[in-house]
């Protein structure tokens, strides 16, 4: 019998087997102690497969962590081009506000991310429009000051 908290040490230890065999009888919402959901955990251990896994279970990709960041939000600011294709593959909303009222795409321009941004903003067609809530910039804007064309 497996103790749900496990899966944890299976998106850790990237064993996918035991993870799905988990996730049949536990929740793919679990939040550990210090507050992270699984598939947040996954998106900073860059496990893809777990974040697919995860998601093809129906984990909630609007869940955040203590910053008020979701699992997208986590995968734009560290660079995860693969996750941030998989998870806008399952949410619906891809211009949620997170930490300091940044969208996915304001990160990915803030950040220079600029793969990512051409992504969320050409192939997932994200509103380029939506400005940040700290500097009152949107993501056209950005890319326009760095010399990108969104």
């Amino acid at each position: 019998m497996t103790n749900c908290e496990e899966m944890f040490e299976f998106i850790y230890s990237k064993n996918l087997s035991n993870l799905e065999s988990a996730l049949a009888k536990c929740n793919p919402n679990l939040v550990s102690e210090d507050g992270e959901s699984l598939l947040i955990y996954a998106v900073m251990m860059e496990n893809n497969d777990a974040v697919d896994l995860l998601l093809k279970h129906g984990a909630n990709t609007y869940t955040t962590n203590f910053l008020g960041d979701n699992a997208l939000h986590l995968a734009v600011k560290k660079g995860f081009f693969n996750i941030v294709k998989i998870i806008a593959n399952y949410q619906g909303d891809l211009n949620v506000k997170g930490q300091d009222g940044f969208t996915a795409l304001n990160y990915a321009a803030f950040l220079n991310e600029w793969s990512i941004a051409k992504y969320l903003a050409h192939d997932v067609k994200v509103s380029k429009d939506i400005p940040d809530d700290v500097f009152n910039l949107t993501p056209r804007q950005r890319a326009l000051v760095s010399g990108f064309d969104l």
